[in-house]
């Protein structure tokens, strides 16, 4: 009995057991059968909406080639967005034709066949009888008979397309009859454009086959402002006149951003380029989506190229204004050398890095900095005609693209401060930047233990400097790998060539490596034109990024950059307006006086401002930037009365240049605007650097 109650008892357990694992298997499949059916209905309804969506783009395109048959004038462009992604654009037109819009959920690049169940992509193709017919996929799409279908006129029809039993069918006889064409197992498709762009009078339609529709815009040329008050202090500015209504958003890290003035001139046509010099001396250009083109200096630098634009600047009934248009106002005079109109400028995309004498704009290396302002242009001016530097002029252009595209004049309140809070190498003994002890040919560095602080401000991934005795002699700057507390000291190690440390030596941090904005890792690299990566998340991210402005890198924070066009001497401001004049500390023809003498600002400011304070130039209408200058305000020569947003942090009464941007220590003081007048020739710092433009400006 004692025996079979164990069996038995053991046999009910085995069966509890067995029953357990049943209820737990048929839980698993009712959960897995549920989610499944959860992924399908959602699964369904995406498919059905992107079908929806492509209907409404067909009809939209049958009506665009209608509005270009009929000299039908558009009156504007608007993005279509869908939680914070743009998806697509309204067309409005002038009269009683009804807007129409255009959906698009991914790239060209992934029009499918079928094989992989993409969304087949209905479009046109003008033939050559110069009649517009449909096509599927680029291919002509034919009725029983083998004939095409027109896009417009008499015999017009719009082509359909609907999701049945799991499977794409399009319809060229308006829902009579359906071709079946392949089943629909994914969602991803394409965009029946390539682009869609305007100017001032048209409206440019880029097909996926290449081909261009353009439509003429009515109602006169847009104006694109922004204005704020001049009685507010702290007005950030909001959009006016034809910008009045869009929206732009930065992205941050892989989260991509969107803005309406993508397909706006100029915004639409700030595109990145190389440029190289072949060997009779003609400068050759590749963009971006062209064969060859590189970011790691093989096939020339990489700029970025502006369009000429218009700009007027002028203050009215309390307010005052910037407003860019293709042909009103006056030529912007970043576009205009020698007195003649460049259709364009080139601005480094990167900042400048020397390499055996001449200056470059590429990816992948640290940017030169620690020498004087003329080693940067001499190194300019070394790859021929056309080259210089950054300057003033171009600084002013680039704002007010940016303050109008983001309807504010303060920079950071959307871009960030940039690569703008890391450590400076300074030398004390009692600080932890200190090296502790002495190493030959090696790469690695002993310091005292760094603080929570100090670690957030030279994280691992970004760049050291390691200086002897003074901060101009820098032995190397090198990327951190690792920083590994010990009982009583930290061990910082980093990449290169192994140099030899002394007690006399101390650390810092670097400028940010070029392209840092899409080669930091993973999902924290920044895949947008406009924003910043995430390389550091979380606390004071905005002070602690590599960011862009129209694939434009760290034109805030990291380095500062010497601009050649301005010069001070005891504190009148001189200005050159042709870049084969520029040399750094002229006060002579054809540097020019401009505006009245300034007050004298020796405080460099407060260092640790907090996030969000507004800092103002009393006025931007008389700015140094063409006219006159007000730095700071009249009554205040320092920065902590808050009140010098764009000022000089130092405006020295000495023979100076200026540089612009601000460093890579600089925190909140960094800003598009922020200016520092009082580097004294044969000064040089870790914290200056300098970035290559070029200009066409070999006339006929």
């Amino acid at each position: 009995m004692k025996s079979y109650s164990i069996i038995a008892s053991a046999h009910n357990h085995i069966i509890l057991l067995i029953a357990s694992c049943l209820l737990a298997s048929i839980s698993s499949c009712h959960y897995d059968f549920r989610d499944k059916l959860d992924g399908l209905e959602n699964r369904t309804n995406r498919l059905e909406k992107l079908c929806k969506e492509y209907n409404t783009s067909i009809e939209s395109l049958q009506q665009l080639i209608i509005s270009l048959q009929s000299n039908i004038l558009i009156d504007d462009v608007f993005l279509v967005a869908e939680n914070g992604e743009q998806v697509g654009y309204t067309i409005s037109f002038i009269g009683d034709t009804f807007p129409i819009t255009f959906y698009y959920r991914s790239n060209k690049k992934d029009v499918g066949n079928g094989v992989d169940g993409n969304t087949p992509i209905v479009g046109i193709k003008q033939d050559l009888d110069g009649v517009w017919y449909w096509t599927l996929n680029e291919e002509w799409l034919l009725n029983g008979a083998g004939e095409g279908k027109q896009a417009s006129g008499r015999d017009g029809i719009t082509p359909r397309l609907t999701i049945k039993d799991n499977y794409w069918f399009v319809s060229i006889d308006n829902g009579l009859s359906w071709k079946r064409l392949w089943e629909a197992m994914g969602e991803n498709g394409g965009s029946m454009f390539d682009e869609i762009r305007q100017d001032d009078r048209f409206v440019f339609f880029v097909l996926a086959n290449g081909q261009t529709i353009s439509l003429q815009k009515g109602g006169g040329p847009k104006r694109y402002g922004v204005r704020w008050s001049t009685a507010d202090i702290n007005d950030l500015g909001t959009r006016c006149f034809d910008a009045l209504g869009k929206t732009a958003v930065i992205g941050v890290g892989s989260e991509d951003g969107f803005s309406d003035f993508d397909s706006i001139y100029p915004w639409s046509e700030m595109r990145r380029c190389n440029i190289r010099v072949d060997v009779n001396g003609t400068s050759i250009i590749t963009f971006e989506d062209e064969p060859g083109f590189s970011l790691d200096g093989s096939n020339g630098d990489v700029f970025v190229r502006i369009p000429k634009f218009c700009v007027e600047k002028y203050i009215d009934e309390g307010f005052e204004y910037r407003v860019i248009s293709r042909s009103e106002g006056i030529v912007h005079p970043a576009f205009i050398e020698n007195g003649r109109e460049l259709d364009e400028i080139f601005v480094g995309a990167f900042e400048g890095y020397i390499n055996t004498g001449t200056l470059m704009s590429v990816s992948g290396v640290i940017p030169t900095s620690n020498e004087f302002a003329e080693t940067y242009l001499c190194a300019a001016k070394a790859k021929g005609r056309g080259y210089t530097l950054y300057d003033m002029r171009t600084v002013d252009a680039i704002w007010t693209l940016y303050a109008v595209e983001y309807g504010s004049r303060n920079t950071n309140q959307y871009l960030g401060y940039g690569f703008a809070d890391f450590l400076q190498p300074v030398k004390a003994t009692s600080n932890y930047l200190t090296v502790k002890e002495p190493r030959f040919s090696t790469n690695t560095v002993k310091i005292p233990l760094m603080d929570r602080d100090a670690k957030r401000r030279m994280p691992v991934g970004s760049n050291i400097t390691i200086c002897d005795t003074k901060q101009t002699n820098i032995l190397t700057q090198a990327t951190i790998t690792s920083i590994v507390d010990r009982a009583d000291y930290t061990q910082i190690s980093f990449d290169g060539i192994p140099i030899t440390v002394t007690r006399d030596c101390f650390v810092g941090s670097a400028a940010c490596t070029t392209n840092f904005c899409e080669s930091c890792d993973g999902n924290n690299r920044l895949s947008w034109h406009t924003g910043r990566a995430l390389f550091v998340d979380g606390y004071y991210q905005e002070v602690q990024n590599p960011m862009r402005y129209r694939w434009i890198e760290n034109i805030i924070g990291s380095l500062w950059h010497f601009l050649p066009d301005v010069s001070f001497s005891a504190l009148q401001m001189y200005v050159c307006d042709n870049i084969s004049d520029y040399e750094f500390y002229k006060t002579t023809h054809p540097y020019r006086p401009v505006g009245g003498i300034l007050p004298e600002q020796i405080d460099n400011g407060e260092k640790n401002d907090v996030l969000g304070v507004n800092h103002w130039i009393s006025s931007l209408m008389n700015d140094s930037f063409c006219l006159a200058n007000v730095f700071g305000k009249s009554y205040s020569k320092d920065l902590t009365s808050r009140q010098g947003f764009g000022g000089y942090y130092y405006l020295n009464s000495n023979n100076v240049c200026i540089v612009n941007g601000g460093g890579f220590d600089h925190g909140c003081r960094c800003n598009l605007l922020t200016n520092r007048a009082w580097i004294r020739p044969g000064v040089k710092w870790h914290l200056y650097g300098a970035r290559l433009m070029y200009k066409n400006i070999c006339f006929d």
